[in-house]
């Protein structure tokens, strides 16, 4: 950042910030505080793992799905983390989808839009927090970035999510009227990372505040076209400036007078900082804090970020429209759980069976459902992805186990010198209560038959 623009910078939020100016900007050049969140739609104890590892955490006193990391040991080589069970990611990045969560809490199969979806921490959190329920439509513009997306629904088991590739300014003529809900998670500036982040401090200038404003105006009013009559729109961004915060949210209010705020308050937030009682009073600011833990200063807060959440008047339409299917597959899958797997619809794609939610909005896809399986011959082989998601009720006879560094060395690619105790090509190796993937009994060991996307897809 050139002098001149990092002054401009201070001096814009002394003014905003008064007293307050001083911790924030301080706390702008600390790391941030490391947190991940638990996979909780599973059922799985994913903690047992990281005790098992001397992982040392503390959980959040405000979301019951995540924990604050409080030493050094890396949790991205864990069985954990590589098998969807655990997302690193900071608590203030899940509060957009939490309030709309929460809002769409009455709606048995809500069809909700995440707008700007990429690399889809929040889109994943958002299909954990509904608990599957309805349809997620992911839309990321940038194809190099919708590989991410992808990735990351195979891995967290999203089966309810569906991904699509358009510009968001264009959704609301495309798909009028269309979603329950609808996530506007909205490119910014990204001031919450200035000092910690070569390129953003490289490119902060007041020029691209306005030019970001400028876009996040265009998606918020295409969001609002998109959204159904008494649907719910919570905007974010992980940036602190008034214009494109405040600001985007006073041009839709100002176009459309009718439009409510839904109210979410926590003692960690803040009100909002553009002087106008009726949007400061409702949105919701979380600006990074310091203080003195035994004599060396840190972050106390999440991450800076701001959200708000708003709902288009008319009544909301509870059920939405079903595509009639067949689910041929269901019987072949099930023969190796417990538990009645959930209402999905298991669909052959060129070999493949995937598992999706049968919900039909009238939208043509990029990528639909999880990953289920493929033909090997008569047979089905499941995927190791989709036992990740539905193991905690994989049946004992097709279960190995394995030690921690089996799971270790089958993760990264490697057959099992172990002798399997069953013939067939579904057999399920885990670690303690962790389903680490499928393996085939070939020749006294178990061949590792995890899907090397899961190597080198992304």
């Amino acid at each position: 950042m050139s002098i001149i623009n990092l002054k401009r910078f201070e001096d814009k939020y002394k003014y905003l910030l008064g007293e307050k100016f001083s911790g924030f900007h301080e706390a702008l050049h600390l790391p941030p505080l490391k947190y991940f969140r638990i996979n909780s739609v599973r059922n799985i104890n994913y903690l047992k793992e990281l005790d098992d590892r001397g992982v040392k955490y503390l959980p959040d006193r405000y979301f019951g799905d995540f924990y604050k990391l409080t030493d050094d040991i890396s949790v991205s080589d864990t069985i954990a983390f590589l098998t969807g069970g655990i997302y690193i990611q900071n608590p203030s990045s899940i509060i957009p989808v939490d309030m709309l969560s929460r809002a769409l809490k009455n709606n048995e199969e809500p069809v909700v839009l995440d707008m700007c979806a990429a690399p889809g921490g929040k889109t994943t959190g958002l299909s954990e927090k509904i608990a599957r329920r309805g349809l997620i439509v992911a839309n990321e513009v940038s194809k190099s970035r919708l590989k991410s997306l992808h990735f990351n629904l195979e891995k967290y088991g999203a089966w309810n999510v569906k991904t699509t590739s358009v510009d968001g300014r264009v959704v609301g003529k495309m798909f009028p009227e269309t979603f329950d809900g609808i996530l506007l998670d909205a490119p910014c500036s990204n001031e919450n990372k200035i000092f910690r982040n070569p390129e953003v401090s490289r490119n902060w200038s007041e020029d691209l505040v306005k030019k970001m404003q400028k876009l996040q105006t265009e998606l918020i009013f295409s969001a609002y076209e998109a959204l159904k009559p008494g649907g719910v729109l919570v905007y974010s961004t992980c940036t602190f400036s008034v214009e494109e915060n405040e600001d985007v949210i006073k041009s839709l209010l100002d176009t459309y007078q009718d439009i409510k705020f839904i109210r979410f308050e926590a003692d960690f937030s803040y009100k909002g900082l553009s002087g106008e009682g009726r949007i400061d009073d409702n949105v919701f600011r979380i600006l990074p804090e310091i203080e003195n833990m035994k004599n060396k200063m840190q972050r106390t807060t999440y991450d800076g970020f701001f959200s708000a959440a708003l709902r288009k008047p008319g009544a909301m339409q509870q059920k939405a429209s079903r595509k009639e299917s067949k689910n041929k597959y269901t019987q072949t899958f099930q023969r190796f759980f417990n538990k009645e797997l959930p209402q999905g619809v298991f669909r052959e794609v060129k070999g493949l069976i995937f598992m999706e939610n049968n919900i039909d909005p009238g939208i043509k896809f990029f990528k639909t459902g999880l990953k289920a399986g493929k033909f090997a011959g008569d047979d089905i082989e499941i995927s190791s992805q989709f036992l990740w998601e539905f193991g905690c009720s994989a049946k004992e006879p097709y279960i190995v186990r394995l030690s921690i560094d089996e799971a270790d060395n089958y993760l990264k690619g490697n057959d099992i010198n172990k002798v399997p105790p069953l013939k067939g090509n579904n057999l399920f190796a885990f670690y303690d209560n962790l389903p680490v993937g499928t393996v085939k009994g070939v020749n006294g060991r178990l061949k590792n038959k995890l899907d090397r996307y899961f190597l080198y897809g992304k």
